[in-house]
């Protein structure tokens, strides 16, 4: 299979936007394109440059709506296998297969859609995961076979079973300053995972 088109991308994410009821206009900066909903705004990167990846991904974005300031979700769409977001949505191949089918199917027969903003390394409620398809995204406690690990860890020999506790946490942070005549604003928010040990 050959590497994704981003053009391609941005238009099909485009219309699953739309479909979801967002007003969307394609960008020259570091993303490709922006959609607005009400006082919701989604900025979305199509692209496989890992180093513009990271700076799109730890980038707080925001935007004036509505008379109040409103931090923009991420979407990011990438070939790029080693590349796991920390502040922003991965849509992985299947899931904007997945996307692409269901906005196709609302537009056809009237249906209701919406895009799930559901962090990359959250499954749904209820949703079990795909042991076969084992990657960085996956919500722990999870089993995978040994030829995972090689596969996930990038190395070969023996494996061995560890159990290593994580901590998820959520942060929040506000306010702005003024440097040198340069104001500085600190509203940003996330989540990630910590090693506990």
């Amino acid at each position: 299979m050959g590497e994704p088109n981003h053009e391609q991308a941005a238009a099909e994410i485009t219309a699953v936007l739309q479909t979801a009821g967002y007003d969307c206009e394609p960008e020259d900066g570091p993303f490709n394109l922006s959609g607005v909903r009400g006082n919701k705004c989604v900025l979305v990167m199509c692209s496989d440059d890992l180093n513009g990846l990271q700076r799109f991904d730890m980038t707080p974005y925001t935007i004036m709506l509505g008379g109040s300031k409103v931090r923009c979700d991420k979407i990011i769409f990438t070939g790029n296998s080693y590349f796991q977001p920390k502040e922003s949505t991965l849509w992985t191949k299947d899931q904007l297969l997945q996307n692409i089918a269901l906005s196709a199917e609302a537009r056809i027969y009237g249906l209701p859609f919406d895009i799930e903003a559901t962090p990359s390394f959250a499954y749904p409620a209820g949703a079990t995961p795909d042991i076969s398809a084992v990657g960085y995204d996956l919500m722990l406690p999870i089993r995978i076979t040994a030829k995972d690990a090689v596969r996930v860890a990038h190395q070969e020999g023996p494996t061995v079973l560890r159990m290593i506790p994580y901590w998820r946490y959520h942060y929040t942070s506000g306010g702005e300053a003024t440097y040198k005549g340069k104001s500085v604003c600190f509203d940003a928010e996330g989540d990630g995972w910590i090693n506990a040990v």
